[in-house]
């Protein structure tokens, strides 16, 4: 991907969700994702409902 923007042209934003779960012996691993998002908003609730 290019670093060049032209002026007036906001850099795209890079949304993803990721959950960990731990495991018996006390190591992270990925429970979920990651997964780009299209906004914030549905990044919040996605995580959300992840959450319980």
């Amino acid at each position: 991907m290019s670093d060049h923007v032209l002026p007036g042209q906001k850099k795209p934003k890079l949304i993803v969700v990721v959950a960990f779960d731990r495991g018996e012996d006390g190591e992270l691993f990925t429970a979920y994702g990651p997964t780009d998002q299209q906004s914030e908003d549905r990044a919040t609730r996605t995580a959300k409902a992840l959450a319980g």
